[in-house]
């Protein structure tokens, strides 16, 4: 484990990041891939809960805001099953 600082929007932050996770930042945002048991995208916007996203694939107006930089989207936290990573 170890706690991983970054710069976001002119300011610096940190996640705390698990023992056997990957993390980098895509425009700004923090991406997070740790192991589980089914393939699964978490999505932590800046206002409401976690969306859950089944699957691999974030979505076109998910993936457009990160692109773009609009600054709604937090965090991404991906699973990933041991299977894929082989």
């Amino acid at each position: 484990p170890v706690t991983w600082t970054y710069r976001a929007a002119g300011e610096m932050r940190s996640e705390d990041i698990e023992a056997g996770c990957l993390a980098f930042s895509l425009c700004t945002v923090p991406v997070v891939y740790r192991r589980a048991l089914e393939l699964s995208i978490e999505v932590f916007p800046r206002d409401g809960g976690p969306i859950e996203i089944p699957g691999g694939r974030l979505g076109l107006e998910l993936s457009q805001s990160l692109f773009r930089r609009e600054g709604r989207i937090r965090k991404i936290v991906v699973d990933i099953p041991d299977d894929m990573l082989r």
